[in-house]
């Protein structure tokens, strides 16, 4: 339904538009029985509806021919896609390294006959979120605002990702991302009612697949007691702030639903006048070695130490 009402208004759009441009300030429109009615044309890819329907549609219009002429005028669909990324180089996603590669996929589109430059164009807005979730939500809502949004790609930082994915589904624009770590984005997403309804994520693991990974290791080794350490905004170039503490809150969350394992978390911002090595030694070598005759496992989240 609302992929036929945006046709039809292009249509309408674009019949005034030629009507306009063929009739001076001292001449009628010509008469309706002069006039031939072109016929729509919308042809769509298959790619699953509602998520990618506008970046798909691939619309031909055939516009109002004047008598005596041979040939329809046809102008191409524009997609306008919000890209909302941090700027600086300091993070993994960035503006700079995203956009030429949008544009090769584009070129891509059109060389391989995928898309055709005579049906769609794009048009990318660029926006700097700092990799902060109000500055997420307020380029959200001036592009929002300022224009017709068809597609968001971004945020990447999981608390923008949080506050943008809430608004899209009253906006009707899907939401590409490769973050999204956390697990509620992982959910189930088909219900229209659901929290992040149109939210798509691309990136291939989340926090829980981390956590499922690590629970297949110490069930593999028969490991049942673990120190967490980490620092809760370890890794932020990835997906932001409190980048650690998220995927520690994960493995708490599992660790909580298997009643064989043992567990401890210990923050380094408990002890920060201490470095990396005088907190293992102090947590792991006086407080959790040999418990009930057993070593402890630890794992460290901390950006200098491990990657997610």
């Amino acid at each position: 339904m609302y992929s036929a009402y945006r046709v039809l208004c292009s249509y309408r759009f674009f019949v005034r538009y030629r009507q306009s441009v063929n009739t001076r300030t001292d001449e009628r429109p010509p008469p309706p029985s002069t006039m031939i009615r072109g016929s729509i044309v919308a042809a769509v890819l298959s790619l699953p509806p509602p998520s990618l329907l506008l970046l798909s549609l691939s619309l031909s219009l055939s516009l109002p021919l004047i008598s005596g002429g041979s040939t329809a005028l046809r102008r191409p669909v524009e997609i306008r896609a919000a890209v909302i990324l941090p700027a600086e180089s300091k993070f993994i996603t960035t503006l700079s390294k995203v956009m030429p590669v949008l544009d090769i996929a584009v070129r891509d589109l059109y060389a391989k006959g995928i898309l055709r430059e005579t049906d769609v164009t794009f048009k990318f807005m660029q926006k700097d979120d700092k990799c902060e979730d109000i500055e997420a939500m307020r380029s959200g809502f001036e592009l929002i605002i300022n224009g017709r949004v068809d597609l968001f790609l971004g945020p990447t930082c999981d608390y923008g990702v949080d506050l943008v994915a809430r608004m899209i589904k009253f906006w009707n624009a899907p939401l590409l991302t490769t973050g999204g770590f956390t697990n509620d984005f992982s959910l189930d997403k088909r219900d229209p009612k659901s929290k992040y309804f149109l939210l798509v994520r691309t990136g291939t693991l989340d926090f829980q697949d981390i956590a499922d990974v690590v629970l297949s290791v110490l069930n593999r080794y028969s490991w049942k007691n673990v120190l967490l350490i980490y620092d809760i905004d370890g890794y932020w170039k990835v997906s932001g702030k409190q980048s650690c503490g998220l995927m520690t809150k994960t493995l708490v969350e599992m660790f909580k639903g298997n009643a064989s394992i043992r567990y401890d978390a210990f923050d380094l911002a408990k002890n920060p006048q201490n470095n990396l090595t005088e907190n293992l030694r102090n947590e792991v070598g006086s407080k959790h070695t040999n418990v009930d005759g057993l070593i402890k496992i630890s794992m460290v989240c901390w950006s200098s130490i491990c990657s997610l």
